[in-house]
């Protein structure tokens, strides 16, 4: 079960009963209606662009640089995950969701 922040609680009241005459027999139920975050909200990078050099000798492992994203959803809905969608083209680098650092490999 996903754990939402809940943002409004309503409970509503309702009766039933017969329509005859005279009415025999009514029932009462409670129903509660909670509204939780939804996922409407894009994670941002923070800063939108990053710059960093690399010598061409740096040890396997090493990190170039840690990324930074908010996301302004409640819960599960604001867990972020990373990757590489293009340009390593050999696959040199990799990026660790637990630290979100890009290290060479």
């Amino acid at each position: 079960m996903k754990s939402n922040t809940v943002f409004f609680r309503y409970t509503f009241y309702a009766m039933v009963e017969d329509r005859g005459n005279p009415p025999l027999n009514s029932s009462l139920a409670s129903f509660t209606i909670t509204v939780t975050d939804v996922n409407d909200n894009s994670p941002v990078f923070v800063p939108s662009a990053y710059v960093t050099h690399v010598s061409e000798g740096v040890v396997l492992g090493t990190s170039v640089v840690m990324l930074n994203a908010t996301e302004n959803d409640q819960g599960d809905n604001s867990r972020l995950s990373y990757r590489i969608i293009s340009g390593d083209l050999g696959g040199h680098f990799e990026i660790c969701n637990k630290t979100v650092s890009l290290f060479v490999i």
